[in-house]
């Protein structure tokens, strides 16, 4: 293994790109773990000089925040990052070791729910189609996410509760949920989920109704509501927070600004986000057309019910977010999900189910689109987002000349 490590150190990038070949194995997590820790300072440290983003305002606020007063933490909409700032910043008030930690827990986490799905099956690195359902895992949740650090770390725990609970049976895991409104005050949204999962985890029909619905909730009428009952029932502190989503004049002020972006912008901008908005569009066309088309065939197969209704119910969620400004991030959520147990689906419970092997290979036509519009989807996200980013650093470099070279 340190061999493994020293080629990774040298060239990060080709090291993923070798270690696929040992995916659901302890060597890949760990290449995989390494390789998001250095992600995250190619960011940090290489983005354009035009490039402000979210992980560089964190990191900021976390470095104010490590000589705070508890009580004044107890205020905050989000704890994560003050608490981050008041437990490692106290000891180390350096924007570097912030990053490392914050970026450690990130990689924890990215791996902990991957690991999950792949560690049920030897991957065969011959096999393309494997080859594209392991892309596919691995880019349903893009590392540029990191950049939107306490979105993203709250979205992969929400992920990891609901493949422990739906793939190990192991319920106690629902208290993870709790925990992501304090990470990031969005996932106040998410908290129901469990309840509703518990409730019609073995009705696919209802799963459906739920799933149509959330198309006539994702309006602005949704967004006015949220903004509503936060000014009246939250402190002012997390009012104002919500209201830079919520407002009718803060989404119309976000949509015209990417609306701007892209008049200025290459026709490639355009391409980049025409991707971004219409892949979750035929993502979710696929799934009706596969339930539509296997309906009988899913009510039968028990074990395939919960995974549908997990997936219906991930998107509906990601539908009725998308209400507001930036809600739209909820569908990495429901990506994931779909990823994560498609591949469920063809590498585990195939093989121990005739029925559920004859349903993955009777419609193999729509699953490997739905993995192939994910692998699409995070590559163009990735790219959209290459201002984050050095592009020599990520694909030639490593982490040396990340930090003190470019």
């Amino acid at each position: 293994m340190l061999n493994k490590v020293i080629i990774f150190i040298i060239w990060p990038f080709a090291s993923l790109v070798y270690s696929v070949k040992w995916a659901g194995r302890r060597q890949f997590n760990i290449i995989l773990f390494l390789f998001i820790v250095f992600f995250s300072f190619c960011v940090y440290y290489s983005g354009s000089e035009s490039f402000d983003g979210d992980i560089v305002r964190n990191l900021n606020t976390a470095i104010s925040f490590a000589d705070a007063n508890w009580k004044d933490i107890i205020y905050e909409a989000d704890y994560y990052i003050p608490v981050i700032g008041r437990v490692f910043g106290s000891f180390f008030p350096n924007e570097r070791f912030i990053l490392f930690i914050l970026s450690i827990i990130y990689s924890f986490l990215f791996v902990k729910s991957v690991s999950i799905v792949l560690n049920k099956y030897d991957f065969d690195s011959k096999s393309l189609d494997q080859q594209i359902l392991i892309w596919a895992v691995v880019l349903s949740v893009p590392i540029i996410l990191i950049n939107s650090i306490r979105f993203s770390t709250a979205m992969l725990i929400s992920l990891w509760a609901i493949l422990e609970i739906l793939i190990n049976k192991r319920y106690y895991f629902y208290f993870l949920f709790i925990l992501c409104p304090l990470i990031h005050f969005s996932f106040w949204i998410i908290l129901p989920f469990p309840i509703l999962y518990l409730i019609i985890r073995n009705n696919l029909s209802i799963a459906i109704v739920i799933f149509i619905a959330s198309f006539v909730y994702s309006t602005s009428t949704t967004s006015y509501r949220v903004n509503e009952l936060s000014q009246e029932y939250t402190s002012e502190s997390i009012y104002n927070r919500v209201k830079q989503y919520s407002q009718e004049d803060n989404r119309e002020r976000l949509i015209n600004e990417y609306d701007i972006a892209a008049e200025r912008g290459s026709d490639l901008r355009f391409i980049n986000r025409s991707i971004k908005v219409y892949s979750n569009i035929l993502i979710m066309l696929l799934l009706m057309l596969l339930i539509a088309l296997n309906f009988k065939t899913i009510i039968i197969n028990k074990q395939l019910v919960p995974i549908f209704v997990i997936i219906l119910l991930s998107y509906s969620l990601a539908n009725i977010a998308s209400s507001v400004s930036n809600g739209d991030r909820f569908y990495h959520l429901a990506i994931a999900v779909c990823a994560l147990l498609v591949y469920f689906m063809k590498y585990n419970l195939s093989l121990t189910n005739v029925n559920i092997s004859y349903f993955m290979k009777n419609n193999s036509y729509i699953l490997n689109s739905i993995l192939i519009i994910v692998i699409i989807s995070g590559i163009n996200l990735i790219y959209g987002s290459r201002i984050m980013f050095s592009s020599f650093n990520l694909f030639i470099g490593n982490i040396f000349t990340a930090v003190f070279l470019i």
